[in-house]
């Protein structure tokens, strides 16, 4: 893989950036976070949360460093003693505008109030372009459990279309094709020479007699006509739907850890499906690894990074660069992004951001779609109002195809944005602009709007809204394709009791295809609903179920499919 001068560019802006932050002088020379009113951060700590979830966004609106309040150390229990429940939720910016430092450390309230001594430190990690952050709070949800978790699962589904059989599938006829064998030949005339007999010459005559003139008969021969073989091209009956039930065990591992400063967490799983009538591979390995970390070095300065690997046989529509189809065999996902924040001014501040993601696949037909793909990233931001922060950001990207070098590429983003904090329960954020791709091999340019929106609501302490938009360019099949999509997602958690809780999901996506030279275009949507119900039935067991619903309609509709997924089983967690 050759990179050329112009790869080389957003490296060496990177470097000037974390040189420029080596060698600022702080005027402050506190550490962990500072009390007292910082106008510039959003997505602070809040008292309203569900039970054991994160707090909603507070108001405040040029951040979201969260929050680290002096003399402040995260507490055993959250709020209300409960110390039950899953994953946090809270302040989501698809696509990451990332997390930035405040004035002081510590969450504004909105309208010049004083942040409350017993308020809790918040933490937010921006996870990847096109997907919301991780928003944790101190004592709360994920970090009021123990620090280090194993949850063993065994459960059973079904599965009622396990290949994504088409709704509306076509049989194909038996064919019939004549093939010629042989060459006919046509009626022909012949002329047959006769034979002429001379007579004997008479002895001691010195004249031969001359030779008689060469006679022919005329002869018919009639032609021949082709000969045809007939070969039979067996059909194809229309394809059933296959359903099966489904055996599942799952091994997890969570470490979950924070200081005044730090937030780290891990998740490891590793799951086994078995396919109790499906022919010849019945087994599915699945697994995946995914880190988040924070430092704050100072008030000013602070590092994130978030690491998410994932082996999978089935498509993960919450994820941009995976497919949406099964039949494509095992792939390889992995994303990750780091993020470098620096507060340069009371009102101003600067995110620098890498992200690298790489798909590949495992099956040797396929490898022609994997894809390496950096994208570096800016934004300054400008603390407008304690609500209100502007976003200025600009992105360059690179991506590389090992086996398929045509669409090698590069892209660039201008986007302008907002940070809103509409009230303490509520929090949204826009970025607005446009992106351009050019082939490396072609030189092709292509230029397309692109948007990237959140909205985070408390519905109350026991209930978590988060939604998602994004719409632009996505990696088409072939230099002469372009491919724009519009995904949104929903996300909606709520604790019943503090023994059961529930979380729908839904996740959908419109993409347009066009091709430049058979000048064709394809749409395609898909629509995948999942919803999962959760009961703790004590300290170490607890009862599980899942139902998830994915259907897909394109145009000229010849793989529309839909298909329905259960799963039920038993948690016991050590």
């Amino acid at each position: 893989m050759t990179i050329s001068s112009r790869h080389c560019i957003p490296w060496l802006f990177a470097s000037w950036c974390l040189f420029a932050v080596a060698t600022a002088q702080e005027s402050s020379g506190t550490s962990g976070g500072g009390s007292g009113s910082g106008a510039s951060s959003s997505f602070g700590s809040g008292s309203e949360s569900p039970t054991g979830g994160s707090s909603g966004p507070s108001t405040g609106g040029s951040s979201i460093f969260g929050s680290a309040p002096a003399g402040t150390t995260p507490s055993a229990t959250p709020p209300g003693g409960t110390t039950t429940g899953g994953s946090t939720t809270g302040g989501s910016t698809l696509g990451g505008p990332a997390s930035t430092p405040d004035a002081t450390g510590s969450a504004d309230t909105g309208g010049g109030e004083k942040p409350r001594e017993s308020a809790p430190a918040s933490y937010s990690i921006s996870t990847g372009y096109g997907r919301p952050p991780e928003v944790y709070v101190a004592g709360v949800g994920r970090l009021a459990k123990p620090r280090f978790e194993i949850k063993l699962n065994g459960s059973i589904g079904f599965d009622d279309n396990i290949f994504q059989t088409p709704t509306h599938a076509r049989e194909v006829p038996e064919q019939v094709i004549r093939v010629q064998t042989t060459a006919g030949t046509e009626d022909q005339i012949i002329l047959v020479p006769v034979p002429v007999r001379q007579g004997p010459t008479p002895i001691g005559s010195p004249i031969r007699p001359a030779p008689a003139s060469p006679r022919f008969n005329t002869v018919f021969v009639p032609g021949t006509d082709p000969q045809f073989e007939e070969i039979v091209i067996p059909g194809l009956p229309k394809p059933k739907r296959k359903a099966s039930a489904i055996s599942r065990a799952s091994l997890g591992v969570q470490v979950q850890t924070a200081t005044r400063r730090s937030v780290f967490t891990l998740d490891l799983n590793v799951n086994e499906d078995y396919y109790w009538n499906r022919p010849k591979q019945k087994e599915e390995h699945n697994g995946g690894l995914a880190v988040l970390f924070l430092h704050r070095f100072t008030p000013r300065l602070q590092v994130t990074a978030a690491v998410n690997a994932a082996y999978l046989s089935q498509p993960d529509l919450s994820q941009i660069n995976t497919p949406t189809r099964t039949g494509a065999g095992s792939y390889l996902n992995l994303t990750s992004k780091f993020d470098l924040a620096y507060r340069w001014a009371p009102r101003f501040s600067t995110v620098s951001s890498l992200s690298y993601n790489q798909l590949s696949f495992e099956e040797k037909l396929r490898q022609t779609g994997n894809y390496q793909a950096y994208l570096l990233g800016t934004e300054l931001r400008y603390l407008w109002s304690p609500r209100l922060t502007a976003v200025v950001e600009g992105r360059y990207g690179a991506t590389w195809y090992p086996e398929n070098p045509s669409l090698d590429s590069v892209s660039y983003f201008a986007l302008i944005g907002l940070d809103i904090a509409v009230s303490r329960r509520a929090g949204a954020t826009l970025r607005l602009g446009g992106s351009t791709r050019v082939f490396d091999e072609t030189g092709k340019k292509s230029t397309a709007p692109y948007l990237e929106t959140t909205l985070n609501y408390a519905l109350g302490r026991a209930s978590v809204l988060r939604l998602n938009g994004r719409f632009g360019f996505e990696e088409p099949p072939d230099p002469n394709t372009e491919v724009l999509s519009f995904r949104t997602g929903v996300n909606v958690t709520h604790f019943f009791t503090p023994r059961l809780s529930t979380a729908l999901a839904i996740n959908a996506i419109h993409r347009t295809s066009t091709n430049d030279i058979a000048d064709i275009e394809t749409t395609e949507d898909t629509l995948d609903t999942t919803l999962a119900l959760e009961y703790t039935l004590s300290r170490h067991w607890s009862f599980n179920l899942n139902y998830s619903y994915t259907t897909v309609f394109d145009d000229p509709g010849n793989s529309d499919y839909f298909r329905n997924r259960l799963f039920t089983g038993f948690d016991y967690e050590f």
